[in-house]
C-alpha cells in the first residue's frame, strides 16, 4: 500500500552515470576474488550471464556482467590476481574483441561485419558469402548465412582464437584466457583452442 510497483522488472536498481556504474561492476571483481576465485566468467550483460549458467558449473559469483568496458574489466581482474578469465557472450559484441575494439559501444567503433568477412574469407567462404555478410545487419544473420553453408563453426572458432589472442596479448600473457561465443539462443558459435579444454562444461552442453 503507497509503495511503488516492481512488475515486470527485476526490483534492481542499477547505476546509469558512467563512474559509478564503472565502479559498480568492478565491484563483482572484487566479491568474487574475496570469495577465493581465480577464475572469472566475463559477459557482456545478460544474454551472457544467461548462457554461462547454463553451459558452465560455475558458483553464479564468478560470472561478472562487464557492459561494453571488457577492455576495462579484463585489465582490473589481472590486477586484483585472477589467473583464468572466460570470455562468453554474443557475437554482437565479443567479435569486436578479435579486431581489439576493448570498449564495445557502438557509438566508439563497430567492426562486426568486417571482422566476420575476414575470418569467413580466411574460412574459405566466396565472394558471394563475404558480400552477403557486409551487407547483413547483425551478426545473427551473418551467423545463419555462414550456417547454411556449413561454414559457422570454423569460422567462429578463428574468431574465438583470435579474441583469445588480442586479450592475451593486451594484458602481455598474465593469465589464461578461453571465449565461448553463443547465438541468441544459446547454441555455441565458436570456441578458442582453451575454451576447448574447460573441465567445468556442464555434461548436458
Amino acid at each position: 500500500m503507497g509503495g511503488i510497483s516492481i512488475l515486470g522488472t527485476t526490483g534492481i536498481v542499477k547505476p546509469r552515470a558512467l563512474r559509478t556504474f564503472i565502479e559498480s561492476i568492478v565491484t563483482q571483481i572484487d566479491v568474487a576474488v574475496a570469495q577465493g576465485h581465480t577464475t572469472l566468467i566475463l559477459v557482456p550483460g545478460n544474454i551472457g550471464e544467461k548462457f554461462a549458467q547454463q553451459l558452465l558449473e560455475t558458483p553464479t559469483d564468478t560470472i561478472i556482467q562487464t557492459g561494453d568496458f571488457m577492455g576495462y574489466m579484463i585489465k582490473k581482474a589481472v590486477e586484483k590476481g585472477v589467473k583464468e578469465i572466460v570470455i562468453l557472450g554474443h557475437p554482437g559484441k565479443l567479435v569486436k574483441l578479435a579486431a581489439g575494439i576493448f570498449n564495445t559501444n557502438y557509438r566508439v567503433a563497430d567492426a562486426r561485419r568486417e571482422v566476420v568477412a575476414a575470418y569467413a574469407a580466411m574460412a574459405g567462404a566466396s565472394k558471394d558469402t563475404i558480400a552477403m555478410i557486409m551487407q547483413a545487419n547483425t551478426t545473427e544473420e551473418m551467423a545463419k548465412i555462414l550456417k547454411y553453408i556449413h561454414m559457422s563453426e570454423v569460422t567462429f572458432n578463428l574468431i574465438a582464437n583470435a579474441i583469445k589472442d588480442r586479450v592475451t596479448e593486451k594484458i602481455n600473457g598474465e593469465v589464461k584466457v578461453s571465449t565461448v561465443i553463443v547465438s541468441l539462443d544459446g547454441t555455441v558459435l565458436g570456441l578458442d583452442f582453451n575454451a576447448r579444454g574447460l573441465n567445468y562444461w556442464r555434461r548436458s552442453s
